[in-house]
């Protein structure tokens, strides 16, 4: 089983260049690839059409799709079956600049209880196997900006039978 781990990116060198080094660390001994994929024009950012620009160039089995600002975790796991989509990210610490704990007032306010839980959110990192990313026609390109085309993704998932 070889992992495609996808990452979208525009002007983000610093989380890039740490996100990097955590993630061999991590896969160090699977069978995987990093793809990064960049959007480089000044439009509104198009993360799932650069997911999907990505997931078709990509020759993993198990597709990770990773926001450039989440980190992997020691005890969080990117495995999952064929027919399970999986949302590895449990819980969030917020950094500010110098890798220190934000404040919880600098949080935005719906996002200020993630330290303990994500809840049913779907974002920040998801794992889906091959077959189940092509069952669902890959992800709704039409999304620009930021906002709810994760949830749209757990949507789409959900119509077709899966949590």
């Amino acid at each position: 089983m070889k992992y495609s781990i996808i990452i979208s990116y525009r002007d983000r060198e610093n989380h890039l260049s740490k996100l990097l080094p955590q993630l061999r660390t991590y896969f160090g001994k699977d069978d995987y690839e990093i793809i990064v994929v960049e959007q480089n024009d000044t439009d509104k950012f198009q993360k799932n059409s650069l997911y999907n620009i990505a997931a078709k160039k990509s020759n993993g089995d198990i597709i990770v799709f990773h926001d450039v600002d989440y980190y992997p975790v020691s005890d969080i796991s990117y495995e999952t079956d064929n027919n399970t989509p999986l949302y590895p990210v449990g819980k969030v610490k917020f950094l500010a600049d110098d890798d220190t704990e934000r404040n919880v007032n600098d949080i935005p306010a719906g996002y200020r209880n993630f330290h303990n839980t994500v809840g049913d959110h779907s974002g920040g990192v998801f794992v889906l196997h091959r077959e189940l990313f092509e069952k669902i026609g890959g992800l709704n390109p039409f999304y620009k900006g930021w906002g709810k085309e994760d949830d749209d993704t757990r949507e789409r998932l959900r119509l077709h039978g899966h949590e």
